[in-house]
């Protein structure tokens, strides 16, 4: 009798990759698993040396998958398989999304579902994979973030119900192993996201300025592409900006500005030792099935 089947979404976060080796030594008998992790092509590079390092020490298999965004209403986004070495580092996939669909921000969130969910999806049709669950690394503590339609989705929490555990937990079996992720909570894996709060961001403005040349570019150029604005954009059109409040990068800046923030500075915004290393929520890691209702 064959094994049901089991994809696990692996973020590149400290909770997904406790997640996936548990799942790797516990269910390796019970299930035919493929580990799958999305490059969104904005993560920090820190990330995906962590994905590797797990993939490796694991024995996981991970498939590495981009986002192939295909032109024109109508035509679905695919997948490329890569790998630690030919993944996209410079925002090119990011790019791509935002080219057909538009600057995602709180409000209108195309990112998830296009650089992840798709990808994963047209992937999994490409094995011929139709009916399996998805395990998600989302930990006990972060019920929250748990999406009310996991059972029709079939989604499982191991974090949840089958391996139990919090934050803490995870810290302190990443601290017992030789590598770790080696990410602040305040920086997360996607650099600007602009789920984050003014502090987080505040602070990353103060410690990698540079970091925002990206969102700051989709800004300048990318303002009225997708969604409402497919063709030209009506007189009098409201260009869509990413970070809360319906700020701009430029904007954001001035109100870091205003805060006594100065750009590459590198003073503590955010007290050490408060959240520097969480192990989940969004800022860590964005996972691909989840309410998105955490809080950053």
């Amino acid at each position: 009798m064959s094994k049901p089947k089991l994809k696990v979404s692996f973020s590149g976060g400290r909770s997904s990759a406790y997640m996936a080796a548990m799942i790797k030594q516990n269910w390796s008998d019970v299930y035919e698993i493929v580990f799958v992790f999305c490059n969104t092509s904005q993560e920090d590079d820190r990330t995906l040396v962590f994905v590797n390092e797990v993939d490796k020490y694991f024995d996981l298999g991970v498939v590495w998958l981009e986002a192939v965004i295909n032109e024109g209403m109508g035509n679905a986004t695919t997948h490329r398989v890569v790998n630690f070495e030919t993944a996209k580092r410079n925002g090119e996939v990011y790019l791509e999304m935002v080219k057909k669909y538009g600057v995602p921000n709180k409000i209108f969130q195309p990112c998830n579902r296009e650089l992840k969910l798709r990808p994963m999806d047209s992937y999994m049709r490409s094995i011929g994979w139709e009916d399996y669950a998805t395990a998600i690394g989302i930990r006990c503590d972060e019920s929250r973030r748990v999406s009310e339609k996991a059972e029709k989705l079939n989604i499982l929490y191991p974090l949840v119900d089958s391996f139990p555990v919090d934050k803490q937990d995870v810290l302190s079996y990443w601290e017992a192993q030789s590598f770790d992720l080696g990410i602040d909570e305040h920086e997360g894996n996607c650099l600007w996201c602009f789920k984050k709060s003014d502090k987080k961001l505040f602070q990353l403005i103060s410690e990698r300025p540079e970091i925002f040349d990206f969102p700051a570019l989709l800004d300048d150029e990318y303002g009225f592409h997708g969604a409402p604005y497919y063709g030209s954009a009506p007189d009098g059109a409201i260009p869509r900006v990413p970070f809360r409040g319906a700020l701009s990068t430029k904007q954001l800046f001035t109100k870091a500005a205003i805060a006594g923030v100065v750009p590459g500075s590198k003073r503590r915004i955010i007290p050490i030792g408060v959240d520097d290393r969480d192990t989940g929520s969004c800022s860590e890691s964005c996972e691909a099935y989840e309410t998105g209702e955490s809080e950053v």
